[in-house]
């Protein structure tokens, strides 16, 4: 299987918290980047000075493009089906992850030139969907052809890989290490069809004991104090946060929101979050630890994603009121004079 893709970028390590508190929106700081036409939009990553996303073309064929000098430019075409799901960096290797209808989940390793590429040729995946870091080895999630979910670690070193999968999941839709290189993984369990929390301690699977009524949960993340926080789903289905506090999961929303679909963590520790508000329009928040502050996003449908770069600018993508998909950024300095 070949791919094209040239994104010698990093995906950025989410992270949340939560709070019932909201202080006064800030003046809109948002501007169109003038995404491409008849695209659609998976997520977006940011590597110093650039701006990558990926997802599709009109034919549902995978795509990627990189935004340059005020410009996007496609970078990367699938030929099929692939859809990019993950990325994550090991030295200076990227990771990328995929799915494709026809040969199931995949993993290409890029070297730094862009160019150069190993396709792992995975065999055993039907589905791809969670990367990670752990220790000398990348933590893969998704599901095997048995259409169980699954956890491999591959080293990069000895081009092994190895399987460590809990039992009793449909599928794994997030993996985490935390700061002391313990895995969770969440996902859907096959008896409840809910979602269910599991980390691996001293080569054990334990449950974390997420309370019941959590129909699913997208992304697990750590703060810089080690507090694990999981977003997605409630059976009201409302967003919710839960946070693992001595053991125990305590749910925390942010407001009556709809969905939370991407959150990052700024340079000085606050929090953004994109999603769809309580009157299901596209919204991007800001956490400064003590405060909710709506930012004013343009009017759009949703908010799917978020990156930042290195000269202080936020990108949210979305779907805006022509069901187009675009990308808008503010400047985060400019917005906070």
């Amino acid at each position: 299987m070949s791919y094209h893709l040239k994104l010698n970028c990093l995906k950025f390590c989410l992270l949340i918290a939560s709070s019932s508190i909201f202080a006064a929106d800030l003046s809109s700081c948002w501007e169109s980047t003038n995404f491409l036409a008849d695209k659609h939009i998976d997520f977006i990553m940011g590597y110093k000075h650039d701006i990558y996303a990926v997802g599709g073309n009109a034919h549902n064929q995978g795509e990627g493009w990189r935004y340059t000098n005020g410009k996007w430019k496609t970078i990367y075409k699938a030929g099929d089906d692939s859809v990019v799901s993950n990325a994550v960096l090991y030295g200076n290797d990227l990771y990328v992850s995929g799915n494709s209808a026809e040969s199931g989940g995949w993993l290409i390793q890029y070297f730094p030139d862009g160019e150069s590429r190993i396709d792992l040729k995975i065999k055993f995946a039907e589905q791809i969907i969670a990367l990670d870091r752990y220790r000398e080895q990348i933590i893969v999630g998704g599901s095997n052809l048995r259409g169980q979910g699954a956890i491999w670690l591959y080293s990069p070193l000895s081009k092994k890989w190895k399987g460590i999968s809990p039992s009793g999941f449909k599928v794994i839709n997030a993996v985490l290490v935390d700061r002391n290189e313990i895995i969770y993984a969440a996902g859907i369990a096959e008896k409840t069809q809910q979602a269910k929390i599991m980390r691996y301690v001293s080569g054990k699977w334990q449950d974390t004991g997420l309370p019941a009524g959590v129909v699913n949960v997208d992304e697990l993340v750590a703060d810089k104090y080690n507090t694990i926080y999981a977003s997605g789903l409630g059976d009201d289905y409302h967003a919710h946060i839960w946070k693992l506090i001595a053991n125990k999961w305590v749910m925390s929303k942010l407001g009556t929101q709809q969905a939370i679909n991407s959150m990052q963590l700024a340079d000085d520790g606050t929090i953004y979050v994109a999603g769809k508000d309580e009157n299901f329009r596209g919204q991007v928040w800001h956490y400064d630890g003590k405060l909710w502050t709506k930012m004013n996003f343009p009017p759009a449908g949703n908010a799917t994603s978020l990156t930042l770069n290195s000269q202080h600018q936020l990108f949210a993508s979305g779907i805006d009121r022509q069901n187009n998909n675009q990308v808008w950024v503010c400047n985060l300095a400019e917005s906070i004079k």
